[in-house]
């Protein structure tokens, strides 16, 4: 994970370009390059700041190994993984863009970089503030829905 964490993102811009050439497919592989680590690594921290207390109390109810993972290492992970969703999801949006600006001929980086091309810069502003209200309203409706749904159960 941090040898994907460390890598510029203009390093996996390069490599999309050069595996899937101009196509939707090397912003998307980018984005995914990008984000997994982040994602990754709050998963890998909630796993490891599990309380051991609880899992030894299954181990004292004889929980099976399946039952120890369903019922107490995911709900205690969840706060993590939905918090790394939020980050990731940010990110996501932001690289995507950057992407698209060298890796495809369509999308909100194309045209962003096209606005900058013909002075347009009231349009670069426009979709600036498209992507803010995007990750506004997900933010606001998707993740804190998700996130008071997955940990309803705590106080």
């Amino acid at each position: 994970l941090a040898v994907l964490n460390s890598t510029s993102v203009f390093v996996w811009i390069v490599i999309s370009i050069i595996w899937f050439g101009l196509s939707n497919w090397a912003p998307i592989f980018t984005t995914f390059m990008i984000t997994l680590p982040v994602v990754a690594s709050n998963i890998v921290e909630g796993v490891a700041g599990v309380d051991r207390r609880l899992l030894e109390m299954g181990d004292v109810y004889r929980l099976s190994g399946r039952r120890k993972f369903t019922a107490i290492v995911i709900p205690s992970t969840l706060p993590y993984l939905v918090a790394g969703m939020k980050v990731g999801f940010g990110l996501a949006l932001k690289v995507s863009v950057v992407a698209e600006i060298f890796g495809v001929t369509s999308g909100i980086g194309y045209v962003m970089n096209y606005s900058r091309e013909i002075l347009a810069t009231q349009m670069v502003f426009v979709w600036a503030l498209v992507m803010v209200l995007v990750m506004t309203v997900t933010d606001k409706l998707v993740f804190d829905t998700v996130s008071r749904r997955l940990t309803r159960w705590r106080p």
